[in-house]
């Protein structure tokens, strides 16, 4: 249980830290399972900027998670 929640509070970090656009396509594609192709031109954007943008908020989630992680540790916050 403590992953899941650990899990939403770094989604939570993530929206908050990117553009709006940028955590639609991550939702869509990398949670939702949306193809790109269809994600795209609902946001305005490339078939390959979607999987760009999903590649690079799954990479800022584990960072987070992982930063979530260290805090817990010591005691603290991030």
């Amino acid at each position: 249980e403590w992953q899941l929640n650990r899990l939403h509070e770094a989604l939570d970090a993530l929206r908050i830290e990117s553009a709006v656009d940028q955590y639609q396509a991550f939702d869509l594609v990398a949670r939702k399972g949306w193809p790109a192709a269809d994600v795209a031109p609902l946001l305005g954007m490339s078939p390959a900027n979607v999987y760009v943008s999903k590649h690079r908020r799954l990479r800022r989630l584990g960072s987070i998670a992982a930063e979530l992680g260290r805090a817990e540790e010591q005691g603290g916050e991030p």
